[in-house]
């Protein structure tokens, strides 16, 4: 009984580390998806996003996610980057 009631308590400590997090949890989930690759960042607009210009006019990214996947680009900055 003292085995679970400890566990219990580790889990909540856990989750409790994990919340606190927010974003810098997204911004370090979305760096290791990228891997080696580069994302375009412009802090002055707050852009962070995985795509890449292959010329002036032609852009190449995944498929922006709607709700769930924090790795993956939200759609809703997708349309504001596009705006």
């Amino acid at each position: 009984r003292v085995h679970i009631f400890i566990h219990i308590i580790r889990c909540i400590i856990g989750i409790s580390r994990c919340s606190g997090l927010g974003k810098d949890l997204k911004v370090r989930l979305q760096r290791a998806v990228s891997m080696n690759k580069r994302r375009f960042v412009d802090a002055d607009n707050g852009f962070s996003l995985d795509l890449t210009y292959v010329c002036d006019r032609l852009i190449v990214m995944a498929i922006p996610c709607v709700d769930g996947a924090m790795y993956r680009n939200d759609i809703r900055e997708v349309a504001r980057f596009f705006a």
